[in-house]
């Protein structure tokens, strides 16, 4: 299951929208009313699900407040264990989970990296 299927399941969308509600649908980073409201998590944790965190670690953002908060923690490693995201599936990784650092600062995870390998090798055959 990928991060992204993570975040369509029932568990996870229970769970984000007591954080939105909790907030009042306002963007905690510019106070706006969110028309389209993310959670973010303030930490993330290796191995733990994106719905077993306490509602304190969860925090509404307007899309924008959500995306910098993002560049800032990975900026900074303010998020626990977390250093970088898969530039394919967006989800957390650490430092030795990371493959295939270019120029630009794109990693991927083993599970991408694994699917674009055997795409690689079909695509030989």
């Amino acid at each position: 299951m990928t991060y992204a299927d993570k975040l369509n399941d029932p568990r996870w969308i229970i769970m984000s929208t007591k954080a939105i509600r909790r907030d009042k649908f306002r963007c905690q980073g510019c106070g706006i009313l969110a028309e389209k409201p993310e959670v973010h998590h303030r930490c993330y944790i290796p191995s733990r699900e994106p719905w077993d965190y306490d509602l304190s670690d969860l925090v509404t953002y307007c899309p924008e407040c959500h995306r910098k908060a993002h560049n800032r923690h990975q900026e900074s490693g303010e998020i626990i264990g977390i250093n970088y995201y898969c530039k394919n599936c967006r989800v957390p990784i650490t430092n030795d989970q990371a493959y295939g650092r270019n120029s630009k600062r794109e990693y991927y995870c083993e599970r991408c990296v694994a699917e674009m390998e055997e795409e690689l090798i079909r695509g030989m055959i």
